[in-house]
């Protein structure tokens, strides 16, 4: 994570309750980790999006969301964020998973939606997160991961 001269990193986390920091210890989720440590490493770090949790802390998103859902809140956010995004972390599927919302497609839905976001920011950066088992998903998670 050593930092890199001149370089601004403007990084937008999207996702569902992972991503907004539902149920985490103080509301951040690993957003704020993330951006830390890469200040830290310095780097000039903006954290991006249209939903926020306090300064240099926004991201796209909100608990219950599936892929496409995710999307559409990306295909709204992203004119409205300027300078652009060139990093985009997304942590999507759980809920796809839970609520057993076309799982055997969950593959083809992600990649739509990153070759979505691409075309909309041109040289954008996507990381896509694993999937975070739990009780409620395991099995289906340690798949979907494996693939």
């Amino acid at each position: 994570m050593k930092g890199r001269d001149g370089a601004q990193l403007r990084i937008l986390v999207a996702g569902a309750s992972i991503a907004s920091g539902y149920k985490s210890a103080d509301g951040n989720s690993f957003r704020v980790q993330i951006r830390d440590a890469l200040i830290a490493a310095g780097n000039d770090v903006q954290m991006v999006g249209t939903d926020g949790k306090g300064s240099n802390n926004a991201f796209v998103g909100e608990p219950g969301l599936r892929i496409e859902q995710v999307m559409a809140r990306l295909d709204a956010a992203i004119p409205k964020i300027s300078p652009p995004p060139n990093i985009i972390l997304v942590q999507v599927g759980a809920n796809d998973l839970g609520q057993n919302f076309k799982v055997g497609t969950m593959q083809d839905r992600i990649s739509t939606l990153v070759d979505h976001v691409c075309t909309a920011i041109p040289g954008v950066n996507v990381i896509l997160s694993t999937l975070l088992p739990s009780a409620k998903t395991e099995a289906g998670a340690v798949t979907y991961n494996s693939q």
